[in-house]
């Protein structure tokens, strides 16, 4: 009573991962993804477009980026 239990094993994505295909240069794209849209104050931040995928360094190095183009220093 009051919890939800759920077994992500179970599920068809259980285990599902994602990884740069073969060839992609992942350093261009990450950089091309980091504002999207030219100048459009769009920014995207995350692991999965960083070049460190499936860790959070990836998501840490992604956003310090971001708040380096925003003039942030950290």
């Amino acid at each position: 009573d009051g919890f939800l239990y759920k077994r992500w094993a179970s599920e068809y994505t259980g285990g599902a991962y994602h990884t740069w295909n073969p060839g992609s240069k992942p350093w261009e794209t990450s950089q091309q993804m980091l504002q999207p849209l030219g100048d459009a104050p769009l920014f995207v931040v995350g692991e999965a477009y960083s070049t460190t995928q499936g860790w959070i360094e990836g998501a840490l190095e992604t956003s310090e980026e971001v708040l380096d183009k925003l003039g942030c220093k950290s």
